[in-house]
């Protein structure tokens, strides 16, 4: 009896040892579906036999003879994997597994929506971006990365550049980024000249004129808008406070505001202090000395002292920070400069055509000075006799310095 149950259990695994190898006979690929990103691979295994072929939509892959399959999803994405293997004791020659769909991503190109307007219109306002990736984002402003930029949504404060890059969920290393990049840009404020300017002698001054390209504009004064004043450019003797508004496609935009006023100058004078003509105030009221002669510019005259040459009216003008003002008329005669001068001497012909000859009972040297101070000859031999060779100067009023140890004496001549 206990004979016949150990033949019957030894039947039984015998049995279920045939029906596991012919199982093992049919391979089976592992895993049983794949989904590939772009341009990424996975492995498929087959179970252990002794040979193997790899098929692709049921044609053979060529080379593809082991145990694995590398599938690359720019090569077999969309396609039908299956594996043909040899096995020793199975029945059939070859056997052909299952097949495995090999699924990839497909992604349109990444894009960037604007929620709002791309133009900003002042300091508050905001342009904010969409991204259709939302893994690993990085957004950049004028080609430099954002810090803390990584989410889908983007809010830009600044005029500019943005781009950015980033990958799907399902492919977080495919990055990528949308062929065109987003601009953003912003209406300037109209920029006036300064915060404040002031009217001299009652003349119109610019208040601003406006950096832009606007559709209208309205200027205001101290708040209340100026009737037809409309243009970019504003001119005014008014005092107050000036600002304008100015509009164009986008945006309303309100410019900064300046001052203006008419201030009381510091009118200059003049005052006669030794042989020099001074300009009162001075330094420390008054800068940018111009002083005439006869109504003509000295050159190089620009300090706030004068010492003249010639006799004729002086006239200086400085700035005193707001105004160019000008003073009176200096007269100031020879007499007045060097009083102790005492040089017995004569010329002549006067007027003259040509030629002047001078005798003088010490020796002297000669210079000629034009009526603006210039000098026009000079002969700086000391002596008693001189002749003056001046009939290539231009007709008008002259003056002669003749200069001894004595000090120095003047004339004036015409020449005709």
């Amino acid at each position: 009896m206990k004979k016949k149950v150990l033949y019957a259990s030894a039947l039984i695994l015998s049995f279920a040892g045939i029906t596991t190898a012919r199982a093992q006979c049919v391979p089976v690929i592992t895993p049983a579906s794949i989904i590939l990103c772009p341009s990424e691979s996975d492995t498929l295994w087959s179970d252990a036999h002794d040979t193997y072929q790899w098929l692709q939509d049921g044609n053979i892959i060529a080379g593809a003879t082991n145990q694995y399959f590398v599938a690359d999803a720019n090569v077999v994405s969309g396609s039908m994997i299956s594996v043909v293997t040899t096995t020793a004791g199975c029945p059939n020659a070859t056997d052909t597994s299952n097949e495995v769909f090999i699924d990839g991503y497909l992604f349109l190109p990444p894009s960037v929506t604007n929620i709002t307007n791309n133009y900003i219109c002042d300091n508050q306002d905001s342009v904010i971006f969409e991204f259709s990736c939302d893994s690993a984002v990085q957004w950049y402003f004028n080609g430099v990365a954002i810090p803390g930029a990584n989410n889908a949504t983007l809010v830009a404060y600044l005029p500019g550049i943005y781009t950015v890059e980033g990958a799907p969920a399902q492919c977080p290393n495919l990055i990528m980024s949308p062929i065109m990049p987003s601009e953003v840009t912003a209406t300037p404020i109209p920029v006036l000249f300064s915060d404040s300017q002031a009217i001299c002698e009652s003349m119109p001054v610019m208040v601003g004129e406006t950096q832009g390209n606007y559709d209208s504009y309205q200027w205001y004064i101290n708040g209340n808008p100026i009737s037809g004043s409309n243009a970019p450019v504003f001119f005014t003797t008014a005092d107050g406070y000036y600002h304008v508004v100015a509009t164009d496609g986008n945006c309303t935009v309100v410019s900064d505001s300046t001052f203006v006023w008419e201030p009381t100058p510091i009118t200059p004078a003049i005052t006669l202090v030794g042989n020099t003509l001074v300009c009162v105030p001075g330094g420390s009221q008054l800068i940018d000395f111009l002083w005439y002669l006869n109504g003509n510019l000295i050159l190089g005259a620009l300090d706030s002292t004068f010492t003249p040459t010639v006799a004729g009216d002086y006239t200086v003008s400085a700035f005193d920070g707001y105004c160019n003002d000008t003073s009176a008329v200096f007269q100031y005669t020879l007499s007045v400069r060097d009083a102790k001068a005492n040089i017995s001497f004569q010329l002549y012909p006067n007027p003259s055509q040509g030629d002047v000859y001078i005798s003088s009972a010490e020796a002297v040297s000669v210079i000629l000075l034009d009526n603006v101070g210039r000098v026009v000859y000079n002969d700086p031999a000391i002596d008693k006799k001189h002749q003056l060779a001046l009939g290539h100067l231009a007709k008008g009023i002259y003056t002669i310095k003749l200069t001894s140890d004595k000090g120095s004496a003047y004339e004036k001549i015409v020449i005709e």
